[in-house]
């Protein structure tokens, strides 16, 4: 009889175990999935900081190129560069912007953190050689319309140092993209 007794209490034992790690893993998801969907909503965040971006060369910057003398083939090249630019980056991060990702299964949301780490990799190879060219045609208008390479060059430099600090805030911008992504993935593969 006494071993019915220990049997039954090391049963309930048992249970509440159980009982008290599905609490528990439940905690676990439900933090886990706050911690994506607050590591989600800062990417989309930076998606739409750089469509503002974006909307600003093709409005302002194209208003400015055309009252510096550029010509219209330089402003129109510049708008459809900026446009592949926004389309893009749609594309890239169109998988972590549906409602369910955070609510979905996990590992869907780490596959689609990976595509988006490789995206941002990847964009590199376009973005940094279409910009070289994009700043020499910049050179080419200046020093077509000042037909002075004094005065070219000194507004060709000041475009160098717009471009760099802009350059600068677009890298830490992709080291932060690229950091919430690997924690993303790191803490679903936990």
């Amino acid at each position: 009889m006494d071993i019915n007794i220990e049997l039954e209490e090391m049963r309930q034992q048992v249970s509440l175990l159980k009982e008290k790690l599905d609490r528990q893993e439940r905690v676990n998801d439900k933090m886990l999935r706050k911690t994506m969907k607050t590591k989600i909503s800062s990417l989309k965040v930076q998606q739409y900081t750089e469509y503002f971006s974006t909307l600003f060369v093709i409005t302002i910057g194209s208003v400015i190129f055309k009252a510096m003398g550029c010509s219209w083939s330089f402003v129109i090249g510049t708008i459809l560069y900026m446009s592949v630019c926004a389309v893009a980056t749609f594309i890239m991060h169109r998988n972590l912007n549906r409602d369910d990702t955070a609510n979905g299964d996990l590992l869907t949301v780490a596959k689609h953190a990976k595509k988006l780490k490789k995206d941002y990799h990847d964009w590199f190879y376009f973005a940094i050689p279409s910009i070289i060219l994009w700043l020499a045609w910049f050179g080419y208008e200046q020093y077509q319309i000042y037909n002075d390479v004094k005065m070219a060059l000194g507004v060709f430099i000041g475009a160098l140092i717009g471009g760099a600090i802009g350059g600068t805030i677009g890298l830490l911008m992709h080291r932060k993209a690229k950091n919430t992504l690997n924690d993303i993935i790191e803490q679903i593969e936990e």
